[in-house]
C-alpha cells in the first residue's frame, strides 16, 4: 500500500493539507496582477503551495501562460538568462515553425543558437554569445511582456530559490536591470519565492534594495496543530489503520508543526503500524528519524565553533535572554558581540530562526539529535 504521506518532493493531492488562506491570497494576488514574494525556511511547503495554486487556477486557463523556473542549480547570470529565454519562448507556442518565427521577431540584437529535436519542443534550448548576453540582458528580461502582447494573454512567472541570483558575479547589476524591466510589464505577474529567509528579506524589505516594495510579501507560517490532527487521522483512516487524536497531536508537537518532518514522522509511524498506533510506536519512529538524519547532523555539527555550540545549548535549554550577564557566563557565550555574530551566522546557515517568541531551531529533528547527543 502506498503511504498517504509525502516528503522530499512537491506535495500534492490528498497529501496536501490546509494552506487555505495562503492559497486564497496567492490566487487572488496572481489573478489580480499583484506580484507576490513567498518567504519561509526550507521544507515549509512554498513550492507545494505555488504548484497547487498554478495547477488549480491557472494551468488550464486560456487567459494565462505560466512559466516555472528553479534557480537552485543555476549558478551564473548567463545560465539564468539562457534558461529564462528558453522557458519563455517554449511557453509561447507548441509548433516548431511558429517558434522559429517568434525567435526572429523577439530578438533584434542577440542571435540565439537553437538546439531542438526534429519533431518536439520538449528538448529545445537556447544559447547565446556570453559577452553579448551580458551587454544585452534587457532584451531577454523584456521578453515576457513582448510575448504577452503577441499572444494576447497574461503571463505568470514563478521563480523558486530566487535569492540565489545574489550569488552571481556582479549581481547588483542584474538585480537593478530585473527590477527596471519587470516593473514596466503590465501583463506579467511574478511569484518569487526562496528558502534563505535573511537573503529574501534583504532583497524585498530593505529600502536600499532595488526590489524594495516590488510586490506583496507573504511570510509562510507552519501549519497549525489542529489541522495536522485532522490530516493525520484521516490519512490513517483512509488506509484502514487507526490513530488516536492525542497521538496525532503528539506527532505534530514532536516535529514542532514543521510540514516536512510531520509528514516524515507520520509516514514512519504509519509504516510501523499494523492496525492501531500507540505511543511506543511513535517513540520508535522518533528514534528512527533521528538515526536516519544523524550522519548529516554530525557533519553539520563539526563545522560549528565552540561558541556557536554553546549558543545552541542555550537555545535548546529554552533561554530567552541570551545577552544577559548570567547566560553569557553560564553558557560561555563570550561577549554580547559574540552572541549577535553567532546568531547572524547560524541564521544564514538555516540552523536557527527568530520570531516574537525568541530564537528556535529550524530543524526539529536536529534539535532532538542535539539534545540527545550534545546537551
Amino acid at each position: 500500500m502506498n503511504s498517504p504521506f509525502q516528503f522530499g518532493k512537491t506535495v500534492s493531492g490528498l497529501a496536501f493539507t490546509d494552506r487555505k488562506d495562503q492559497l486564497k491570497t496567492l490566487t487572488a494576488n496572481l489573478s489580480g496582477g499583484i506580484s507576490t514574494i513567498l518567504i519561509s525556511p526550507r521544507r515549509w511547503g512554498k513550492s507545494s503551495l505555488v504548484k497547487k495554486c498554478i495547477d488549480e487556477f491557472f494551468a488550464d486557463n486560456d487567459k494565462y501562460l505560466v512559466v516555472m523556473l528553479d534557480l537552485f542549480r543555476i549558478r551564473s547570470e548567463e545560465e539564468f538568462l539562457e534558461i529564462f529565454a528558453t522557458k519563455l519562448i517554449k511557453s509561447s507556442t507548441n509548433k516548431i515553425e511558429e517558434l522559429i518565427l517568434n525567435v526572429k521577431e523577439f530578438f533584434t540584437t542577440l542571435i540565439p543558437k537553437i538546439s531542438l529535436s526534429v519533431d518536439s519542443l520538449k528538448d529545445i534550448s537556447f544559447s547565446f554569445d556570453r559577452q553579448e548576453l551580458s551587454k544585452n540582458r534587457t532584451e531577454i528580461l523584456d521578453l515576457p511582456q513582448k510575448i504577452a502582447l503577441k499572444k494576447k494573454k497574461k503571463i505568470i512567472i514563478c521563480i523558486d530559490e530566487f535569492q540565489n541570483i545574489l550569488n552571481y558575479k556582479k549581481s547588483e547589476f542584474i538585480v537593478k536591470d530585473l527590477r527596471s524591466s519587470w516593473q514596466n510589464q503590465p501583463d506579467v505577474t511574478f511569484c518569487l519565492y526562496g528558502s534563505k529567509r535573511h537573503m529574501m528579506s534583504g532583497l524585498f524589505n530593505d529600502s536600499s534594495s532595488a526590489f524594495y516594495r516590488f510586490g506583496s510579501v507573504v511570510f509562510l507560517n507552519k501549519i497549525e496543530k489542529q489541522y495536522w490532527i485532522l490530516f493525520i487521522s484521516k490519512a490513517f483512516t483512509n488506509t484502514k489503520k487507526n490513530i488516536p487524536d492525542n497521538i496525532c497531536g503528539e506527532i505534530a508537537d514532536l516535529m514542532d508543526n514543521h510540514p516536512y518532518y510531520v509528514q516524515q514522522l507520520s509516514h514512519i509511524v504509519w509504516s510501523l503500524t499494523e492496525k492501531e498506533t500507540d505511543l511506543s510506536i511513535v517513540s520508535d519512529a522518533l528514534e528512527k528519524i533521528v538515526q536516519m538524519n544523524s550522519p548529516f547532523y554530525i557533519r553539520e555539527f563539526e563545522s560549528f565553533s565552540s561558541t556557536q555550540v554553546n549558543f545552541l545549548k542555550a537555545v535548546s535549554s529554552g533561554e530567552v535572554h541570551l545577552n544577559s550577564s548570567e547566560n553569557l557566563l553560564k553558557y560561555r557565550l563570550g561577549t554580547s558581540g559574540n552572541v549577535s555574530k553567532n546568531k547572524r551566522i547560524l541564521m544564514e546557515q538555516d540552523i536557527i530562526d527568530t520570531d516574537n517568541s525568541g530564537v528556535s531551531f529550524i530543524d526539529p529533528v536536529f534539535e532532538e539529535w542535539f539534545r540527545n547527543n550534545i546537551l
